[in-house]
């Protein structure tokens, strides 16, 4: 089977989970084999326009293509969720009081 860009643009991107990313934006070709390398999905997209940030998916990430929809590994929203719970403490500053000294040494 194979898929033309036409179809490929704005095809929906789900995670192998079913978790959904966004649609299908653009693409990046290899100048030698002339194969798809990175694959860009827009968050939202609509009617051709992207309206929010996208993501920059590497060829070894995704699952399958179908003319419905692509399927990537669930690494990338585990990385994310990975972002959200990890829990930063704020860094202790110690205060120094100056010291004022009217002895001369």
């Amino acid at each position: 089977m194979s898929i033309n860009s036409k179809n490929l643009l704005g095809l929906p991107v789900l995670t192998k989970s079913g978790d959904y990313l966004g649609r299908v934006s653009g693409f990046e070709l290899d100048e030698t084999s002339g194969k798809i390398t990175q694959y860009l999905v827009a968050r939202i997209y609509i009617m051709g326009l992207i309206k929010s940030g996208e993501l920059l998916i590497n060829e070894t990430q995704v699952i399958s293509i179908t003319k419905e929809k692509m399927v990537v590994a669930d690494t990338l929203i585990k990385a994310e969720e990975k972002d959200k719970q990890t829990v930063r403490s704020p860094i202790e500053v110690e205060k120094i009081e100056p010291v004022i000294s009217s002895e001369r040494q």
